[in-house]
């Protein structure tokens, strides 16, 4: 059965260009996400990534290759 209420995140989601699933997610951890500072750009600070030195030089890729407006996929 299709709910009024699925509709509107299907419309909401369409409208802010973001998957369906991706916002119910946020919807879930609504409170989570309200207690985040803004100036935290995570949501768990305590997590390390597992490798950093990879991180490092895939964030560094990332930067350069939206410096030279291509995408980045």
């Amino acid at each position: 059965m299709y709910h009024e209420n699925e509709h509107s995140k299907n419309k909401t989601a369409a409208k802010f260009n973001i998957q369906t699933n991706q916002l119910r997610n946020w919807i879930s951890k609504k409170p989570q996400l309200l207690k985040v500072q803004p100036g935290d750009k995570c949501l768990n600070m305590e997590a390390k990534p597992k490798y950093p030195a990879l991180e490092t030089a895939l964030l560094t890729c990332v930067k350069e290759k939206r410096k030279d407006q291509n995408a980045v996929m």
